[in-house]
């Protein structure tokens, strides 16, 4: 069985589907290599940015949170700190109100890899 951690960092993937084929995706998403591929597919920058890959970064070395293990499915979502998150950009005056979601996705996942 292997263990993997499930994220979803952006809704610039939605904009990247739309022009599949004129430009190639980094072969790993980082901090550093992500901002111009979002440039180049034409996505515009976010205030999420920093939040999803301190995020990100975080998850690399951490546990999974326990409530994997107890979850019959192995499966475990919590919006507290997304939530959070908006709610402060939102205060900002970086994004309307209202207008964004996010979610922490973790599971263990049996399949082949």
């Amino acid at each position: 069985m292997k263990t993997v951690i499930l994220s979803l960092l952006g809704s610039a993937l939605l904009g990247a589907s739309a022009i599949a084929g004129t430009v190639t995706p980094p072969p790993t998403i980082d901090r550093a290599t992500y901002p111009a591929f979002l440039h180049a597919i034409g996505a515009p920058d976010s205030p999420y940015f920093d939040y999803a890959f301190r995020w990100y970064e975080q998850q690399q070395h951490a546990a999974l949170p326990p409530q994997v293990a107890t979850d019959p499915d192995k499966l475990y979502v919590s919006v507290t700190a997304p939530l959070n998150e908006a709610v402060k950009v939102e205060g900002d005056g970086d994004v309307e109100q209202g207008t964004t979601y996010g979610l922490e996705t973790y599971g263990i996942l049996d399949a082949p890899v």
